[in-house]
C-alpha cells in the first residue's frame, strides 16, 4: 500500500504509527533488571555458607548479604556486585596469615560492614570504581587496604586500628577520596606514592610514626584532619610533589606536625645526614682527647710515685711553690671543645612541632606549607 503524506487520512496514520513507536521505546526504557539477592550464612541458613561460593555464581549487579559470623579470608570479587554484612552480629573475614582476606579485581564494586583481620594485605583494589564503607580493619601486618594502579575509589566511614605497616597505601591512584575515617596506631596512616587529583579531608589520625605521607605526588588536598600524638603529622617529599594543599587541619601533641623535607638539600647545615656526621666526628675528637688526657694523667702518676693514679695531681704555678691548684684529669672537657659546640652537644633533640608548621596559635592549620601551592 502507498501512502500519499499530503492526504489527511494518511497523515492520522503516520501519527498514529509514531505515537505507538515512542511509547513502546518509553516502556522498555523504564524496564529495569532486577538484582537478585544472594544469602550467605555460616551456620547454615541462608543460600551459601561460604562467601567465595555466593561470588563465584553470581552475576553483575547482584546484592550479596553475609549474615554474622567468622568466615576465611582469601576471597577474590571478579564480578560488579555489592558485597555486604548484615545483621546485629559482626561480619568477620579473618584471613589467618594470608596474603588477602579480599582481593577485587573487577570494577563497580561495593564493600560495607566487615571486620578485616589477621592478613598481609587485607583488602587490595587493582580496579575502578569501588567504594569502602563501615569496615573495621585490625591487626593486619603490611596494609589494611592497599591500592594499585586505580581511580575513582571513595573510601569512607571506616576504622583502620593496629595495622604494622599502613591503614591505606595507594601505589599510583587518581581520583581517590579518603574521608571520615578513624586510624589509630597504625605505622602510618595514609601512604600516598604516585597520586594525582585526590582528597584526604575529615579524617582522625592518633599515635602514628606518620599521619600522612606523600611522595611524587600532585593536586592532592588535605583538609578538614585531625592529626593527634604522634611523630609527625603529615610529610612531603616536596622535591617530587607538587601542589600539596593543606586547609583547615587541627594539630595536638606531635611532636612535629608539618615536615616538609627535600627544599634543603643543597645547604650543607641543613641536610639531616651532614649535621649527623659532624656530630659523630665530634664526638669521635673528644672521645680521643679524653684518652689522651688520661694516658698523659697515667704517665705523670707513675712518675711522682707517692701520688696514687686517681688522686688529684697537683702543680706548683710557674715554679712557686705554695700556690698549688688542684683538679681532676679530665674533669673540665668543655674548655677543650671548639666554641659552641659543647653547648650543640648537649642540645641535640629538637622541640615538638617547631619544624615547617603551617599552624596559627590554636594548632590549626592556615593554609598550604611553605614552598607548596
Amino acid at each position: 500500500m502507498i501512502l500519499y503524506p499530503n492526504h489527511p487520512r494518511n497523515q492520522l496514520v503516520l501519527l498514529w504509527m509514531m505515537i505507538t513507536i515512542l511509547s513502546l521505546l518509553a516502556a522498555f526504557a523504564t524496564i529495569e533488571v532486577s538484582a537478585d539477592i544472594i544469602t550467605v550464612d555460616d551456620d547454615g541458613d541462608a543460600d551459601f555458607v561460604s562467601i567465595q561460593e555466593a561470588i563465584g555464581s553470581s552475576s553483575d549487579g547482584d546484592i550479596i548479604q553475609v549474615q554474622g559470623g567468622m568466615y576465611p579470608g582469601n576471597i577474590s570479587i571478579s564480578t560488579e556486585i555489592v558485597l555486604e554484612g548484615v545483621g546485629h552480629e559482626p561480619v568477620i573475614v579473618d584471613g589467618f596469615g594470608s596474603r588477602h582476606a579480599i582481593d577485587v579485581l573487577r570494577d563497580n564494586v561495593t564493600i560495607s560492614g566487615f571486620t578485616i583481620r589477621n592478613t598481609e594485605r587485607g583488602i587490595r583494589i587493582t580496579s575502578n570504581m569501588v567504594r569502602i564503607t563501615g569496615m573495621y580493619f585490625e591487626s593486619n601486618n603490611t596494609y589494611g587496604l592497599e591500592i594499585n594502579g586505580s581511580h575513582e575509589l571513595e573510601i569512607e566511614g571506616n576504622e583502620f586500628r593496629d595495622c604494622r605497616g599502613f591503614g591505606i597505601r595507594i601505589i599510583v591512584g587518581t581520583d581517590i577520596l579518603v574521608r571520615n575515617n578513624h586510624f589509630i596506631e597504625n605505622g602510618y596512616g595514609v601512604s600516598c606514592d604516585v597520586v594525582s587529583d585526590s582528597r584526604i579531608e575529615d579524617n582522625l589520625f592518633d599515635s602514628h610514626s606518620i599521619g600522612v605521607y606523600l611522595i611524587s605526588s600532585k593536586n592532592v588536598r588535605i583538609e578538614d584532619n585531625e592529626f593527634n600524638n604522634s611523630k609527625t603529622g603529615v610529610f612531603v617529599l616536596s622535591d617530587t610533589c607538587d601542589n600539596i594543599r593543606l586547609k583547615g587541619n587541627d594539630f595536638s601533641g606531635n611532636r612535629w606536625n608539618v615536615r616538609e623535607y627535600g627544599k634543603d638539600e643543597d645547604d650543607p647545615m641543613k641536610n639531616p645526614f651532614v649535621i649527623g656526621s659532624v656530630v659523630v666526628i665530634a664526638v669521635m675528637i673528644v672521645a680521643a682527647l679524653v684518652i689522651l688526657i688520661r694516658s698523659s694523667d697515667t704517665s705523670r702518676s707513675s712518675k711522682i710515685g707517692d701520688i696514687p693514679l686517681h688522686d688529684p695531681v697537683k702543680h706548683e704555678q710557674d715554679g712557686e711553690s705554695g700556690d698549688e691548684k688542684t683538679h681532676d684529669a679530665g674533669h673540665d672537657l668543655g674548655a677543650l671543645l671548639p666554641p659552641g659546640l659543647g653547648d650543640e652537644l648537649g642540645n641535640e633533640e629538637e622541640k615538638p612541632g617547631d619544624m615547617n608548621n603551617c599552624e596559627d596559635g590554636d594548632g590549626q592549620s592556615t593554609g598550604s606549607i611553605p614552598h607548596l601551592r
